[in-house]
């Protein structure tokens, strides 16, 4: 059962798992990323810089912002 599974894995893509998963220029608006998160049910989101990706964001990051600002 185990070789089956690995099996169908090893034909899969990276895409085939991921999908069209959103990312985010890095000159966004935080609230937008807010809303890609939530909306697409995300714990982290890519950031793209000019099509390249130069980071991800976390959900804590938000929630550490959110804090940083309403203390």
């Amino acid at each position: 059962m185990f070789a089956g599974q690995c099996k169908m894995i090893g034909k899969q893509t990276v895409h085939d798992l991921v999908g069209n998963q959103p990312a985010l220029d890095i000159d966004a608006p935080l609230m937008e990323a807010v809303h890609l998160m939530v909306e697409n049910n995300l714990i982290n989101l890519p950031i793209l810089d000019k099509g390249e990706l130069v980071g991800m964001l976390r959900d804590n990051d938000l929630l550490a912002a959110a804090s940083a600002y309403f203390s």
